[in-house]
């Protein structure tokens, strides 16, 4: 007997206990009621199946035609792209963090780290004594394991300095690596008396190469979430990142921005879009979960190497006893008595700013500070910008745009200071003009800002080369002054070569639009800055932003385009480097902004 028809047995057997008495003749019709219950049992088991497998195919052919629907990916209006050939991409993998990592970095243990380079028993001192005014200093390094055995290779990253006892001299030096494990920094001595000598390992080669090869090359290691809004819908939350191969991605949920030569080139700024809205209703950017949208990739990609950054292998001052650490200069013969007169004792650059080229390939550095003021060693800087009237003479005629980060607010509200307006606001966006010339500040897109919420709609929106297309005035002369670097160190450097050079083909394309003399293109090269957390010596690291000072100088080509390097000038001026100088260092800068707009 089928287990259907015991069921069914037992619940007749227990429907008949609740008769008063037996009935003789209702076997055959129990019998019948089996057969009925058991066919239907078996047709409604049947309706089941047939129910689920049709239901199945209906959810097949609808994730089929929601693919086909999502090949139209969805972009900014203002821009525009060839069809692609797109091909299948998992949506959930769009956040991963890849690493192209070919580099084998060596695994050291608490016992055997010694064997990376060590601030402990490196040693320096000046190749010779008996400098004079005016002489090339140089300072070798020895780079030496925890064991104080001799590296044999480079790669090491330094910062050298030196500076008088009152601090009144500053300079940093310009370092030479010969690949063996020594190093020479070269730096010019200026004036007579002691100078005392820093040396700080930065970051073992061990550190570098991981920088480079593993870190500078992984992709997505920074998330925006991004707020949108809409009148019928309300608000809403999509999660960013920034890509390279974006045309690989195929949701109807996806917002694609920057995809173009007007926006980013090969790389796009990426969004979920949250349901019930479209791209357009974008309104703001944030960092993901505040500090998480950060830190989360950079501890995933710092597994195994925490070591690299820590203790003695982090920005740490050489101590060793073989080292010296102070030098004296003396007096030049022809100098004489003029020990306190500089400008007796060391010419200065007879190039003007304007008319040099602001490439240093010299062994010195860029400049060093006397007392409150930068001398510049690439061109002949000015210091006379104090005097609004100066300023407003060299601006006659001039339509300033400075695009970029919170550095290039500084010098916004700088500059604005020098042509007498006090009170200028910190804001994304500025703009002051008067009879003779306009300045604008515009704050570029996809500022990584941590905590404050960026906004991303409007104008603000632009990307750099889409807002220069559409600059036309015939009657003004443009400069066009970049500053962006400061929030790009989590970026794939890939991504960051894109989007300096698709700023550059918009500042080319404006060259051929209204005539090379009459769009000037400033760059502003990056910086070191402060690293206040772990996860900061990473993201924000000094090495990289070495790097891309290297990109913006090969990708800044063709355009004569004039880049200001202020690495020397913030690692020389204090102590302690932080992303925003005080207002006497971010002052020397804009002079020497000034100095190459109007040299003469």
């Amino acid at each position: 007997m089928s287990s259907s028809q015991t069921i069914v047995n037992n619940v007749l057997s227990k429907f008949s206990l609740v008769q008063s008495k037996t009935v003789p003749n209702r076997r055959s019709g129990f019998s019948w009621l089996r057969k009925c219950f058991i066919a239907a049992l078996a047709t409604l088991v049947l309706f089941v199946f047939m129910w689920v497998f049709s239901a199945s195919k209906r959810i097949s052919f609808a994730v089929s035609l929601d693919a086909q629907g999502s090949r139209e990916v969805k972009l900014h209006t203002t821009q525009s792209i060839p069809p692609l050939n797109l091909k299948s991409y998992d949506l959930d993998h769009l956040f991963d963090v890849y690493i192209h990592n070919s580099t084998k970095i060596k695994e050291y243990s608490n016992f055997n780290a010694s064997l990376l380079t060590s601030a402990a028993t490196s040693i320096f001192y000046p190749v010779r004594q008996g400098y004079e005014v005016g002489d090339t200093v140089e300072i070798r390094i020895y780079a030496c394991d925890g064991m104080g055995r001799p590296q044999t290779r480079g790669g090491d990253f330094w910062f050298v300095r030196a500076t008088s006892p009152n601090k009144h001299f500053r300079t940093a030096a310009r370092l030479v690596d010969y690949q063996n494990g020594s190093y020479s920094a070269y730096f010019l001595a200026p004036l007579a008396g002691r100078l005392d000598l820093h040396v700080i390992l930065g970051y073992p080669s061990d550190t570098v190469r991981w920088l480079s090869e593993v870190y500078m090359k992984a992709d997505g290691c920074f998330t925006w979430a991004a707020r949108y809004n809409r009148f019928d819908v309300g608000d809403g939350q999509g999660r960013c990142v920034v890509k390279r191969g974006w045309n690989y991605l195929i949701n109807k949920n996806i917002c694609i921005y920057g995809a173009n030569e007007t926006g980013m080139g090969q790389s796009a700024f990426i969004c979920t879009m949250p349901e019930g809205f479209i791209c357009d209703d974008i309104r703001s950017l944030v960092s993901y979960r505040q500090f998480a949208g950060i830190e989360q990739p950079v501890n995933q990609l710092i597994v195994g190497k925490k070591y690299l950054f820590e203790n003695t292998f982090y920005k740490t001052q050489l101590r060793s006893p073989q080292s010296v650490y102070h030098m004296d200069i003396a007096e030049k013969s022809s100098t004489g008595m003029l020990s306190l007169i500089y400008d007796y004792k060391i010419e200065r650059p007879r190039v003007l700013c304007g008319d040099s080229d602001s490439r240093n390939s010299s062994l010195l550095p860029e400049g060093y500070w006397l007392g409150p003021k930068w001398q510049s060693l690439v061109c002949s800087n000015r210091h006379s910008w104090d005097d609004p009237g100066n300023v407003k003479k060299c601006l006659a005629g001039h339509k300033i745009i400075m695009l970029g980060d919170s550095i290039a607010c500084q010098w916004f509200r700088v500059l604005e200071r020098k042509l007498g307006n006090k009170d200028v606001l910190d804001s994304f966006y500025g703009c002051t003009e008067d009879e003779t010339h306009t300045v604008i500040f515009k704050t570029h897109v996809l500022s990584a800002a941590l905590a404050a919420t960026f906004n991303f709609a409007g104008l603000w929106r632009m990307f750099e080369p889409e807002y220069m297309d559409k600059l036309n005035d015939p009657d003004v002369k443009y400069v066009i002054f970049i500053s962006m670097s400061a929030h790009y160190a989590s970026w794939n450097m890939d991504s960051y070569r894109d989007r300096m050079r698709a700023i550059r083909n918009g500042i080319a394309r404006m060259r051929a639009r209204l005539g090379d003399d009459r769009v000037m293109a400033v760059i502003k090269k990056s910086q070191p800055r402060e690293q206040p957390t772990f996860e900061a010596r990473v993201h924000s690291n000094d090495y990289v932003f070495r790097q891309m000072s290297r990109i913006m100088e090969e990708e800044f080509v063709g355009i004569n385009a004039k880049l200001i390097d202020t690495w020397d000038l913030v690692t020389s001026y204090q102590e302690q480097v932080a992303v925003h100088m005080p207002w006497p260092c971010i002052n020397e800068e804009v002079d020497l902004f000034l100095s190459y707009i109007c040299p003469s």
